[in-house]
């Protein structure tokens, strides 16, 4: 039997689809393939060492908190009845190897009452590209839009390379342009995998898992783009499951999104176009929606971020919650979606200005107005509440700022309260 290459298998299909648009007959394409065909969950490393715990039992009334994960404490503070934020640079160790690394997020989640976590983008999930061995990489989203939109143009992909994992002399020779192909170009990590020692062993299997994870990208092409962009999601979901456990990331593990990038953001490869990409509203939309339902049947998923006294940013919220969380769903899904919101931020700073509470009151009216269930929503306001220290003058400031700013988000329709703080702290 001759065996095609993903490639050929996609010119292959755009072939067809030429000759059916010309009028001529063609044979109708197999199904698609299955995107994780092969794959199996992995398993963390048994000997992993195990963090130090401090188990809390904050108060009844806490519960609405939401702190750090402070895992550089000798003793790691977690709440099982609260929620977490986590941290991805910080829980990292440079000693790490990534299965000892996905073993600690795993023993953190598991002690929560669910810890979001960064996972949108190459450099903006748990296994870091090349300072660790990776476990289970992320597919970046924005490539799924790149090939989708290729075969919406009828544009041939051109796949990623790389070579076995010791061919040193391959890697020498290897070029940016052949490593990754129509995808984005990564210089550090083209030029890590093609170098010595520890970082190019970590990006050499960084890149052939990326290669992978595209090749089912273009054996989805000949079915056209919507299979590109249901094999992206099905990829992009795996690696959830595979890196927390499925049923960690079921229970207690929420992916974060960033779907509103800022310009910044987007040369961080976030959001759903790659920089500099030409697309259409229609195709990130399908896209978009395929990767997010995709997680969504996995379990709860944040999205950010929406400045929600701006109209722009609230209609573009209300479009999306309509996409993914209509009423009486069909999918029967009752996975939850956590809307990042604010108020107006300062362009200069990071994450810095006014939350969203004096804004809520109109976003929520025009949400109840739309094809909406309100039931799978949570608004998540951000920037973190930062309450003062108790002083010796006041000992009890901080405990009155926290019940003050529950009492408030719960007036503004907001269950619970981003603190920056560490559980041990509240």
């Amino acid at each position: 039997m001759i065996r095609h290459s993903p490639a050929t298998l996609q010119r292959l299909g755009i072939a067809l689809v030429m000759l059916s648009s010309s009028g001529l007959r063609a044979s109708t394409p197999a199904p698609a393939p299955d995107p994780l065909a092969g794959l199996t969950l992995p398993s963390v490393p048994a000997d992993a060492p195990k963090l130090k715990l401090k188990a809390l039992k904050p108060p009844r009334e806490h519960e609405a908190l939401v702190p750090r994960i402070a895992t550089h404490h000798k003793r790691v503070a977690l709440a099982a009845t609260l929620y977490h934020e986590g941290n991805n640079p910080a829980t990292r160790k440079p000693s790490d190897t990534g299965g000892q690394l996905a073993a600690r997020w795993r023993q953190l989640a598991a002690h929560t009452r669910g810890v979001f976590v960064l996972r949108d983008a190459l450099y903006s999930q748990q296994d870091h590209p090349f300072r660790h061995s990776p476990f289970a990489p992320l597919l970046p989203p924005s490539w799924v839009t790149l090939a989708a939109q290729h075969v919406a143009d009828k544009r041939p992909i051109q796949p990623m390379r790389a070579p076995a994992l010791d061919d040193d002399a391959a890697w020498r020779k290897l070029k940016l342009a052949e490593a990754f192909g129509s995808f984005p170009p990564q210089e550090t990590l083209h030029a890590h995998a093609t170098g010595k020692g520890a970082f190019a062993r970590n990006a050499r299997q960084t890149l052939r898992q990326l290669a992978a994870h595209t090749d089912a990208l273009l054996a989805a092409a000949p079915h056209g783009p919507d299979a590109v962009a249901r094999a992206g999601a099905a990829r992009i979901a795996w690696s959830d499951r595979a890196y927390f456990g499925q049923k960690l990331r079921r229970d207690h593990v929420i992916p974060i999104f960033v779907e509103h990038p800022t310009a910044h953001e987007i040369t961080e490869g976030k959001g759903m176009i790659p920089e500099g990409f030409k697309t259409t509203p229609a195709l990130v939309r399908a896209v978009r929606n395929a990767i997010y339902r995709a997680r969504l049947a996995d379990g709860d998923l944040a999205i950010e971020r929406y400045d929600l006294s701006r109209p722009k940013d609230r209609a573009r919220a209300i479009k999306l919650l309509e996409d993914l969380i209509p009423p009486k769903d069909p999918s029967k899904r009752t996975a939850r979606v956590w809307l990042w919101v604010t108020g107006p931020l300062d362009p200069k700073k990071k994450l810095a200005g006014e939350g969203p509470l004096r804004y809520t009151a109109a976003f929520v009216k025009e949400a109840r107005a739309a094809r909406i269930d309100m039931t799978r929503l949570e608004l998540f306001g951000k920037p973190p509440v930062s309450p003062p220290r108790p002083t010796k003058r006041a000992p009890d400031a901080r405990a009155k700022a926290l019940k003050a700013a529950i009492a408030a988000h719960k007036r503004a329709g907001l269950s619970y309260v981003s603190v920056n703080l560490y559980p041990d702290q509240l």
